[in-house]
């Protein structure tokens, strides 16, 4: 697991796995796979019994977190705790949602859903 400027650009990979350089500002040689990057609110969404192999991402003022069953819990991007929608996309889904140009992309299993939203 790498953590990497903001500003970086080019190949910023390290010569050496565990190591850093000018891009990277931080190294933890263990690899991340099949690991989601934590969010610590202190509360817990799913009730508890869904997985979450998925990063969860925020856009447009709000937090998505997508279960691994295809839960998708929209929280508000405050410091007070609240879930405005789940929204399911009827199949697995392990993958974090890419955004791009206002939309939301989640990758399942059987298909790609696409969800729009206005800035």
């Amino acid at each position: 697991m790498r953590a990497v400027r903001r500003d970086a650009t080019g190949d910023s990979t390290p010569p050496e796995m565990g190591t850093t350089n000018k891009s990277v500002l931080w190294c933890h040689p263990r690899r991340g796979n099949y690991l989601a990057t934590p969010i610590v609110i202190g509360e817990r969404i799913g009730g508890g019994a869904e997985g979450f192999t998925a990063s969860p991402v925020a856009a447009n003022r709000k937090l998505y977190f997508t279960g691994e069953q295809g839960d998708v819990f929209v929280l508000d991007a405050t410091n007070q705790f609240s879930v405005l929608a789940t929204n399911k996309l009827g199949g697995l889904c392990l993958s974090t949602p890419a955004i791009s140009e206002g939309t939301i992309f989640f990758r399942t299993t059987e298909k790609l859903v696409a969800v729009g939203f206005q800035n």
